[in-house]
This record gives C-alpha cells, structure tokens and sequence, in this order.
C-alpha cells in the first residue's frame, strides 16, 4: 500500500538545490567584482580576515573587517525598526 507523504517546501531537493545554486553564485560575483569580499555571506568573509591576522598581514586582514561591522549595523538597525 503506498501512501503519499506531504514534503514541506524547506524539505525540496530542487528548492535546496536552487538555493545553493544562487547563495553560489552571489558568493562568486560579489567574491570577484566587488573588491575580494562577501557582500551577502560574512562566514568567508570572518575566514578570510582570520587567515590574513594569522599570516601577519594586518592591512588585508582590516580589509575584511568593515564588511563585517556594516553587516552587523545592518543588522541592527533592522531588529530596531523591527521592534518599533
């Protein structure tokens, strides 16, 4: 007897592969045409600016940093007017 399981929408394989696909690709563009950073994704930023402190190389590191503190103002500014 077959039963017909409802898959939410979060448990799509073709939904999570279509994520994927675009949190790549924006990754990408922002990584290569706006200066070496993540606009949308701060992880490959912190890991970035975590290699440069490791290696010495204090500029580059401080590079990554004002992404970081804009994401989380950002961030921030939105739970404030959230709350409003």
């Amino acid at each position: 007897m077959k039963t017909n399981k409802q898959i939410q929408m979060s448990e799509s394989f073709l939904n999570s592969a279509v994520l994927a696909v675009s949190g790549g690709f924006q990754d990408a563009y922002t990584y290569n045409v706006r200066g070496e950073v993540f606009s949308n994704a701060q992880t490959g930023n912190v890991v970035l600016m975590s290699q440069h402190f490791l290696m010495g190389d204090w500029y580059k590191a401080l590079h990554y940093l004002f992404p970081i503190v804009a994401f989380a103002f950002g961030v921030l500014v939105a739970e404030q007017i959230g709350h409003k």
